[in-house]
């Protein structure tokens, strides 16, 4: 019987990481748009729409009811609009995927730095012209 353990939890371990590495697969080809645990900000760089840069922003964190004014400020901080969006809210995370324009005027690397860095601000929520409680200097209350 002990010459059986060993070899059953090895079995148990084998079949274990085979099942997770398939559940990685699963996630990564399903369509599921759920938000993550961790806070998030990621751009991507997209194909240029008649000369006009355009980003693929990624946002995950916790919901608030100022988050899509508080996102809305910080891409027109870089007079910045979206041309799609997809948003989900589960457990009292949220996850955004953005398509953003940035323009002909801006678009460089600069601007995608402003642009990450509101988006991380917005995030973080922090009051830099992005909380909940200030707007773009103005206190509101």
């Amino acid at each position: 019987m002990q010459k059986d353990k060993p070899r059953v939890l090895t079995e148990a371990v084998t079949q274990l990481k085979e099942l997770r590495k398939n559940v990685a697969q699963q996630l990564e080809l399903s369509s599921l748009f759920i938000p993550s645990e961790n806070d998030v900000v990621i751009i991507n760089y997209c194909d240029n729409i008649n000369d006009e840069r355009t980003v693929k922003t990624t946002i995950c964190c916790e919901d608030r009811p100022s988050l899509n004014r508080d996102l809305s400020s910080a891409i027109q901080s870089v007079q910045g609009r979206v041309i799609k969006a997809e948003m989900a809210t589960v457990g009292g995370r949220t996850k955004a995927e953005l398509v953003v324009v940035l323009g002909k005027a801006n678009g460089g690397e600069k601007d995608v730095g402003q642009l990450k860095r509101a988006l991380k601000a917005v995030v973080e929520n922090r009051a830099l012209g992005f909380g909940s409680n200030v707007m773009l200097g103005r206190r509101f209350g």
